[in-house]
């Protein structure tokens, strides 16, 4: 099996640590001002494509670190490893990532009143290991993930919203191991969406990446644990 063949998977390692998710969207919130230039420069800089008005954004984004490129300043924003100081440390450790190979981490709460679809997308990067810090009401609310009809070997830049005739027909769920988790998500041959069925639900998902510079060296780290992890977990793998 070839890591561009797995598209998501669960990974296995340890639970991410129990959060007061009223007090981490709270953050989020309170925070708003402070976060509002880094999330323009997420834009600016495609990392991000919440001010698409192309799309459906169902998130209330906050981006607790950044170390992007060259041109930033490198560290936590708001003081966020201070307020959340064991999730902090845990959201790289786990994935094995030295501080000073951090590039970013980005908390996704799902927006409370949305629902329905939000948009196929791929995120910026190839290394896409995630965490789910809540996931209320699994079977009712969705990752989807649709395959692309050719087999790339590196990430293609497309445009927003995906043409449907870059994707095979078939809609496929990625199933759920549990409501605290992380998993790995194919970001070159295959474009996922959420899909919210039950209004007003708990969903947090976290995008942690590598820096400018690190990208390499966190996925061959992490290579066999994503290789290893999709054969335990076979039975929600989905492979190209």
């Amino acid at each position: 099996m070839d890591l561009l063949d797995i598209l998501y998977t669960p990974l296995d390692l340890p639970q991410p640590p129990e959060v007061n998710t009223k007090q981490l969207i709270e953050w989020i919130e309170t925070h708003k001002q402070d976060l509002d230039p880094y999330k323009k420069y997420a834009y600016d800089n495609n990392i991000t494509s919440e001010n698409n008005p192309r799309i459906i954004w169902p998130w209330n984004m906050g981006i607790v670190y950044l170390n992007w490129d060259k041109n930033i300043n490198p560290g936590w924003i708001g003081n966020f490893d201070k307020t959340f100081p064991d999730l902090s440390k845990y959201m790289y450790s786990v994935f094995d990532i030295p501080i000073e190979e951090l590039g970013t981490i980005v908390i996704l709460p799902t927006k409370k009143n949305h629902t329905g679809m939000g948009f196929l997308h791929q995120d910026p990067g190839d290394i896409g290991i995630r965490i789910y810090l809540e996931f209320e009401h699994i079977g009712k609310n969705k990752l989807l993930i649709q395959k692309t009809k050719i087999p790339y070997t590196c990430q293609q830049t497309i445009p927003l919203p995906v043409d449907p005739d870059l994707l095979q027909s078939e809609v496929l769920e990625c199933k759920t191991l549990t409501n605290r988790y992380c998993w790995f998500i194919n970001n070159t041959r295959a474009f996922h969406g959420t899909w919210t069925e039950v209004e007003n639900s708990t969903r947090i998902a976290v995008i942690v990446s590598g820096n400018y510079e690190s990208g390499h060296k966190v996925m061959k780290r992490l290579k066999n644990k994503i290789l290893e992890s999709a054969e335990k977990y076979k039975d929600y793998a989905i492979l190209w």
